[in-house]
C-alpha cells in the first residue's frame, strides 16, 4: 500500500521508513487517500440525495398510475352507462320505427279509402249530370207532348 516502505516491514510497527522525506511522502499519500475518501464520501451523499429523488419519482408514478387506474374504471363504467343508454334508445327508436310504420301503413290505406271513395264520388257526380240531363230532356218531352 504504502510504495517507500522497506520490504517486510509494515507502518504500523514504526519501522520501514526511511528519512524524513519518506515520512512527509507517506503523509503526502495519506492526505491524498484522504481527499479521495472524502471525495467518496460527497459523491455516496449525492448518489443517496439521487437515490431519494428516484425513489420519489417512482412512488409518484405509482400514485400516478393508480390515479390513472382509477380514471379508467371510471370511464369504462361510464362508457357501459352511455352503451346501455344507447341501446335504450335504439329500442325507443326501434318501437318507434315500428309504430310509425304501421301509422304509416295506416295513412296510407287511408289515402287510397279517400281516393277509392273520391273515385266513387266523382263516379256519381257524372251519373247524377247524367241523371239530370235526361231528366232535363225527358221534362221538354213532356213539355213538348203537352204543348201538341
Amino acid at each position: 500500500m504504502f510504495s517507500n516502505a522497506k520490504k517486510g516491514k509494515g507502518l504500523e510497527s514504526g519501522e520501514g521508513l526511511n528519512s524524513d522525506q519518506d515520512l512527509i511522502i507517506e503523509t503526502r499519500s495519506i492526505a491524498t487517500l484522504l481527499k479521495e475518501i472524502e471525495g467518496l464520501k460527497e459523491r455516496i451523499t449525492f448518489l443517496e440525495a439521487e437515490n431519494n429523488r428516484i425513489q420519489s419519482l417512482v412512488v409518484n408514478q405509482y400514485e400516478q398510475n393508480d390515479t390513472l387506474r382509477e380514471d379508467v374504471k371510471k370511464n369504462e363504467r361510464k362508457i357501459k352507462a352511455k352503451e346501455a343508454r344507447i341501446k335504450e334508445l335504439e329500442e325507443s327508436v326501434s318501437s318507434w320505427t315500428c309504430s310509425y310504420d304501421k301509422k304509416q301503413k295506416d295513412l296510407d290505406d287511408a289515402v287510397k279509402e279517400k281516393n277509392s271513395l273520391a273515385k266513387e264520388v266523382n263516379s256519381l257526380h257524372s251519373k247524377i249530370k247524367s241523371e239530370e240531363k235526361e231528366n232535363k230532356n225527358l221534362r221538354e218531352l213532356k213539355a213538348q207532348i203537352t204543348q201538341d
